[in-house]
């Protein structure tokens, strides 16, 4: 807890504690604590400020360049390349490897953290294959003469 009495930043709005204040290096924090006891207001206020120093040293440590996931990178590229023909196609594509790669770091995103993706990919192509095969579909159709 904060050696101060209380903690500047705290508006207390229809009985709800809400954060109001100026953060430097972040800009302007404003967001409920959805509390209505002071004192739990101020504990969620210092965990956000908490979690906004940490990230503006991770920040830091990247050589200024916030530390961006696989999956707010490729939301990112989505929303800036809404005008391409084949976009949902992407989409599609990006959902594949969502599980397996959304909550990786993209320095941490190579062919090892793929490959999970790549067995799971092959053992369904593996099964669509046989069950193709029994029922008859992998045979090919004549054409008409």
């Amino acid at each position: 807890m904060s050696s101060r009495k209380n903690l500047v930043g705290l508006v207390q709005i229809n009985g709800i504690w809400h954060i109001d204040k100026f953060v430097a290096g972040y800009g302007r924090l404003c967001e409920s604590t959805k509390e209505s006891r002071r004192k739990a207001a101020e504990r969620v206020l210092e965990r956000r400020l908490l979690e906004i120093r940490q990230q503006l040293e991770q920040i830091r440590g990247n050589g200024g360049a916030l530390r961006r996931t696989f999956g707010e990178a490729a939301l990112r590229y989505v929303e800036k390349n809404k005008h391409i023909a084949s976009i949902d196609e992407v989409i599609r594509h990006l959902g594949l490897v969502a599980p397996f790669l959304n909550h990786l770091p993209l320095d941490q995103v190579h062919d090892g953290t793929l490959e999970p993706f790549v067995t799971k990919r092959q053992s369904e192509a593996v099964r669509s294959t046989a069950g193709r095969q029994q029922a008859g579909a992998g045979d090919r159709p004549r054409l008409a003469q």
